[in-house]
């Protein structure tokens, strides 16, 4: 963000701000700082204090607690924030985002039981509902809906999150990859990143697909290949690790295989 993302959203600037608290509670002091000068006063000390009490809480039914549902919550939303990205590029080029399916995707409230009420996500609103799902499961009061939602509902919709992400996903890079004109075979990464991203890739090719002696290469004419390191095989296919050149912000390269 800068300084006017900040306007907008608190209505002045940050130091506007600062001199009128200053002016309206001259009793207390507003000032600029780091979290390293906030917490020096506790510098050499073994134990931090203890406030012992009673703390109200407004907190219903806590959540599934354990590592693997929260880690599966950041990776729904940046899967998320990926195909939505990724829905923008597709959008701009003329080119469907969301795939064709038989069954409905189900909504939030789509119970596999048979008495529940079908909740089936509208076409042309699947993003926006999605979002709902992820958010419903960070949420500890149902969603504003004043019910708890089990783990059970919760561990429902991460799925589904994942599912449909993941499914636009690998939809999109697939209609991106039947429109490229090229003489190798190769996969397709999209950056949904604000800012061009170089590192390692990691990636599974297809054993079909795949010839012993297969090298990566850059996508330029001088067709460089490029450092990788055969992670594993297995009957997925191939797993590598490819160092890859910088992909631009919110776009998509080629990565050739080149025997």
């Amino acid at each position: 963000t800068d300084p006017g993302d900040f306007r907008e959203r608190y209505g002045a600037s940050l130091q506007d701000l600062i001199a009128a608290s200053r002016v309206a509670y001259p009793d207390l002091t507003f000032g600029y700082t780091v979290p390293s000068r906030v917490l020096a006063p506790y510098d050499g000390i073994e134990r931090l204090p203890v406030v012992e009490g009673e703390i109200p809480s407004v907190w219903g039914v806590a959540c599934d607690e354990t590592v693997e549902f929260f880690r599966r919550n950041r990776q729904s939303e940046y899967q998320l924030l990926a195909a939505e990205t990724l829905a923008v590029v597709l959008d701009h080029l003329d080119i469907p985002a969301i795939p064709p399916h038989e069954v409905p995707w189900q909504g939030r409230f789509y119970e596999s039981a048979f008495f529940a009420a079908k909740d089936p996500i509208p076409a042309g609103q699947e993003l926006a509902e999605i979002w709902k799902m992820h958010l419903f499961t960070e949420d500890h009061n149902g969603g504003g809906y004043e019910a708890a939602l089990s783990t059970f509902q919760k561990r429902q919709m991460q799925g589904r999150v994942l599912d449909y992400t993941g499914q636009i996903i690998d939809h999109g890079l697939r209609e991106l990859g039947v429109r490229l004109v090229t003489d190798a075979p190769g996969v397709i990464a999209f950056n949904p990143l604000g800012q061009p991203w170089t590192g390692g890739l990691r990636m599974t090719i297809p054993s079909a697909a795949w010839d012993a002696g297969m090298r990566a290469a850059a996508g330029d004419p001088a067709g460089r290949l490029l450092p990788q390191q055969m992670i594993g095989a297995d009957s997925d296919g191939i797993e590598l690790l490819v160092q890859v050149d910088a992909i631009p912000s919110v776009g998509y390269c080629h990565i050739p295989f080149v025997a």
